[in-house]
């Protein structure tokens, strides 16, 4: 009798174990609004975390998202997919976003109608908190892509006094929205009449990818004659925009680009050599941060990977010795662009191939009390903002730009001692699918960014 109550509890307890979930939960904030609990062994790499929320919310074309979070240095970090989970998180960090990475240059050629409804959520997140600035009518116009996308046709009922619909005034597209704002997106709204949320969205990323900012991943940064900077990192190459204005004074296609390096907060660029072009071959910029350089200088190596290159490089296993150069950083994409496209395209050509049904969830009514300020947008209305350089996190404070100004000064010698290993550890000179050259052994010369421009 004993024993057979011994064995029952034994079974007991294993039908408790199989039912309860196995791993560590994450919780994982997604792009409507909703959060999804993923179980999984931090032991696990990161592409296992990756691969069960794709399944979850049935995601196809899934290598132009990731997950992110921010570090105690409020910097952005992705999850990479080759590493251990219990590397990269600790215990304490258990939420995480699911957001768009990288930024298709022509998100109309998207295949899945599921896959562009995600990057048109991303679109208006970026638009409400200031990160894809845009003229007044253009900000309009996106606006009231996204209600027609959401309700369907003008509704004339709906109206109020003001004649601006009800619809209108519950949703919230960019800050400092305020009634004029509202009025145009009405005007826009009456004539897109008959088209599909699909059509809609379709139409909202053929208009948004035409902008300035659009796919641009920014980190402060400061030239030589202090003069503060963003260095953009776009799929089509680097860029240089004034901070404030956001002008953009340069800008250096990823063909132009033989090799991008870090030192410290010390990031250059290496430009390839050319007769005609008056551009010295390194530019160098000073970042508010180590951890922060190090960041920009991992966004261009898999930004350049993601876009440039047709295959992604293979991660070489670790080399015992003192003999390794170069950097063994590799980046952290589960794919190409290229690839990304082929694959998609040869899952459609199937006979059996069923595209995922999903449901537009309603963006999130916002009763705001309105006020007569600007509207944050470039063109006819000022900014809300003292300046644009405030409205991203990473902002340097004056403290950061300011310090160690002494030993940043122009450099025309060369140092004849043996070079710093750290310079050899962080060089990316796979640019453009060239042969590797050697790394850095100089010390570089140190320009103002102003005469870059002459």
């Amino acid at each position: 009798m004993t024993s057979l109550l011994r064995k029952s509890l034994r079974l007991n307890r294993s039908a408790v174990d199989i039912s309860k979930p196995k791993g560590s939960p994450f919780t994982i904030n997604l792009l409507d609004g909703e959060t999804k609990t993923i179980y999984v062994d931090r032991k696990e790499k990161g592409q296992v975390l990756l691969d069960k929320i794709f399944f979850e919310i049935d995601l196809n074309e899934n290598e132009y998202f990731g997950l992110c979070w921010r570090d105690k240095s409020d910097l952005k970090v992705w999850l990479d997919p080759e590493k251990p989970i219990r590397k990269q998180l600790s215990n304490e960090d258990t939420t995480l976003d699911f957001i768009v990475r990288f930024y298709a240059e022509d998100p109309c050629q998207l295949q899945e109608e599921y896959t562009r409804y995600f990057f048109c959520l991303q679109i208006k997140q970026d638009l409400l908190a200031g990160r894809l600035p845009c003229s007044f009518f253009t900000g309009a116009l996106l606006a009231s892509y996204a209600v027609q996308a959401e309700v369907g046709d003008y509704d004339a009922s709906m109206c109020e006094a003001d004649g601006i619909p009800s619809y209108i005034k519950e949703m919230e597209f960019v800050p400092g929205q305020n009634e004029e704002f509202e009025t145009q997106v009405a005007e826009f709204h009456k004539s897109h009449a008959g088209q599909t949320p699909s059509d809609a969205e379709t139409n909202m990323l053929d208009k948004v990818k035409r902008l300035e900012l659009y796919g641009v991943d920014l980190h402060a940064a400061m030239d030589l004659e202090g003069i503060r900077l963003y260095i953009g990192i776009s799929p089509t190459g680097i860029r240089i925009y004034q901070a404030g204005d956001m002008v953009r004074m340069n800008s250096f296609n990823w063909a132009k680009v033989l090799q991008v390096s870090f030192h410290k907060d010390k990031f250059y660029i290496q430009l390839r050599p050319s007769e005609k072009s008056v551009v010295k071959d390194k530019i160098g910029f000073r970042i508010p941060s180590i951890a922060a350089c190090k960041t920009l200088w991992k966004s261009c190596v898999d930004h350049h990977t993601f876009f440039r290159l047709y295959v992604a490089e293979k991660r070489m296993p670790a080399v015992l010795g003192l003999f390794r150069t170069g950097s063994k950083y590799r980046a952290s994409v589960r794919g190409t662009q290229k690839q990304a496209l082929e694959r998609s395209k040869s899952c459609h050509q199937l006979d059996n191939y069923k595209s995922p049904s999903f449901e537009r969830t309603p963006s999130q009514r916002i009763g705001k009390s309105r006020s007569e300020g600007a509207i944050n947008l470039l063109g006819s209305k000022p900014y809300v903002r003292n300046s644009f350089y405030d409205t991203y996190r990473s902002s340097p404070s004056d403290e950061q730009l300011n310090r160690q100004s002494d030993s940043f000064m122009v450099t025309t010698t060369v140092s004849s001692t043996k070079p710093d290993p750290i310079k050899e550890d962080h060089v990316y000179n796979n640019m453009s699918n060239v042969a590797p050259i050697s790394p850095v052994t100089t010390v570089p010369q140190f320009i103002p960014y102003e005469q870059v421009l002459r």
